[in-house]
């Protein structure tokens, strides 16, 4: 089997991702101002249309919200699940401990 270039075989994953992170830092802002853009220029002439789907437009919008705002909540909360040996003494059942182990 033939050596990877850049080293082990996780490594080109590993730039790509990075690559990925230092182009969004970047441009990212010119992403979303572009996009805010898009949706006013096609938004006021077609009125009438986001007028009568109103509805369908407030469910992909509260869609598109949860998809965005609950990965940051499980990972927020992540820090607080139990070890998993850890008890509180009186049951079986697991407590809640911190990374450090403080409860």
């Amino acid at each position: 089997m033939a050596a990877h270039p850049g080293g082990g075989p996780g490594t080109h994953s590993q730039r790509s991702a990075v690559r990925l992170q230092q182009h969004l830092s970047h441009w990212l802002l010119l992403y979303a101002m572009s996009a805010i853009a898009a949706g006013l220029a096609m938004g006021y002439p077609w009125r009438d249309w986001t007028g009568s789907h109103t509805g369908g437009i407030g469910t992909l919008t509260t869609a598109a919200v949860f998809l965005v705002i609950y990965p940051m909540m499980v990972n927020l909360r992540s820090r607080l699940w139990p070890d998993p040996g850890a008890t509180c003494g009186v049951c079986c059942w697991p407590w809640p401990t911190t990374s450090s182990g403080r409860r």
